[in-house]
């Protein structure tokens, strides 16, 4: 550098154009560490969001297994005091002629509000959005039916239900066919949302038995 340009404070066009360039790089590597945190805390996000959902399902699951459970209980006791020639009692029905679990879904809409679901595998996305999908459907069921019953409770009340034996054990059945439906979608979600190794869990005989007359 000549000793004029030192004197008037001047750098040769080299250095000036090496600094512009060190401060644009230092300013991508800047945004890309950015972005980079970013993206780490969106996949965080997302699998905290899938393990609610792991746990909603599971929770539903125990939902699904008592409602089952209650309408198989009604179904049996039907068929037994049938067969004496007795006719039904409203008291047989001690938690309603139906009683549909009350499902949750309260961690996939958040997942779905809060865009977690844009990070998640798109398999898994696929695979739990249609589980959800059964549960629209078996909540629409509860509602229909439920409309149905109070309406046949305010004009006869409820031994007009329970005379029409063939009636309510259609509708019954109905209810427990679902809920068997159900519960195989769900541990069939868990089980390709499973990363731990842990065995399936297995499947009620008799909703297999159900399941396999209703698609035969």
């Amino acid at each position: 550098m000549s000793v004029e340009a030192k004197e008037k404070g001047t750098f040769p066009l080299r250095l000036v154009v090496l600094e512009a360039a060190l401060v644009a790089f230092g300013v991508v590597l800047a945004l890309a560490a950015t972005e980079a945190w970013e993206a780490s805390e969106r996949r965080q996000q997302a699998d905290d969001a899938l393990l609610t959902v792991v746990a909603e399902l599971e929770e539903n699951r125990g939902l699904v297994v008592a409602s089952r459970d209650y309408h198989a209980g009604l179904m049996e006791g039907m068929r037994t005091t049938l067969s004496t020639g007795s006719g039904l009692n409203p008291g047989m029905f001690g938690d309603g002629f139906v009683n549909p679990a009350d499902l949750v879904t309260v961690a996939w809409d958040a997942a779905n509000s809060t865009g977690a679901t844009a990070d998640m595998d798109y398999a898994t996305v696929l695979t739990v959005s249609r589980a959800y999908g059964h549960f629209d459907a078996y909540r629409l069921q509860g509602r229909t039916v439920s409309d149905l019953l109070y309406r046949q409770l305010f004009e006869g009340g409820t031994q007009e239900v329970v005379d029409n034996p063939q009636g309510l054990f259609s509708m019954i059945s109905t209810f427990l066919y679902r809920e068997c439906e159900l519960l195989r979608t769900i541990g069939q979600t868990l089980g390709a949302m499973d990363t731990t190794g842990a065995p399936a869990v297995e499947e009620d005989p008799g909703c297999a038995q159900m399941l396999d007359r209703g698609r035969g």
